[in-house]
């Protein structure tokens, strides 16, 4: 092989060499490209992940929940075999049977107060009633405990005009302890306020 010929190969080798190298950098950066779309794709499969997953962690957390250990009403309990009665059927109807004395709450002959719920407009024309003879068409007793209301109490001492004759001092009579004192509040008063 002479010198030309040898020198022709050479160029024609080198020229093969360069376009496998071409070849082989742009499948490089094809590679490149696409390692970074796969990892651009795995961080937002990672963030959807973790929305996923904390939303299932939220649902689990509502199912979890019923009457007995949140706020929820028994309505609510979701997925709960609710309790059957022990109970047999009964061939009794329910409420209150027959012969059975009912008992009620029995009005007083002298209320405390009586309160009467007067119609001043007919509900159909509007027609003033005020001055239209009336009678009592129901009664119905309410029984309440009376609010408590305070209970003031002078205390006076009480002292004789003239000196004792056996001692010639002046003579004051001595009431309980803290009616003399600063505060002057009844020990039932401390005994309400502690109550509450």
């Amino acid at each position: 092989m002479t010198i030309e010929k040898e020198g022709i190969h050479l160029q024609e080798e080198n020229q093969r060499l360069r376009e496998q190298v071409a070849q082989r950098d742009e499948r490089i950066q094809q590679q490149d490209t696409l390692l970074s779309q796969q990892s651009l794709l795995m961080q937002q499969m990672q963030e959807q992940i973790a929305a996923l997953t904390q939303q299932v962690k939220d649902l689990q957390d509502r199912l979890a929940k019923n009457s007995h250990n949140s706020s929820l009403p028994p309505s609510s309990d979701r997925f709960v075999r609710q309790p059957k009665s022990l109970r047999k059927k009964s061939e009794k109807k329910t409420g209150g049977q027959e012969g059975h004395q009912g008992t009620t709450l029995q009005f007083s002959e002298v209320p405390d107060e009586v309160i009467e719920h007067l119609v001043a407009v007919c509900s159909s024309c509007q027609h003033d009633l005020r001055e239209v003879e009336a009678c009592v068409t129901l009664r119905r007793p309410v029984v309440d405990i009376p609010s408590p209301r305070l209970i003031v109490q002078e205390h006076r001492a009480v002292s004789p005009l003239s000196a004792h004759h056996a001692c010639l001092l002046p003579q004051r009579s001595s009431g309980p302890h803290p009616v003399w004192s600063a505060d002057r509040s009844g020990g039932r008063l401390f005994d309400a306020v502690d109550g509450q």
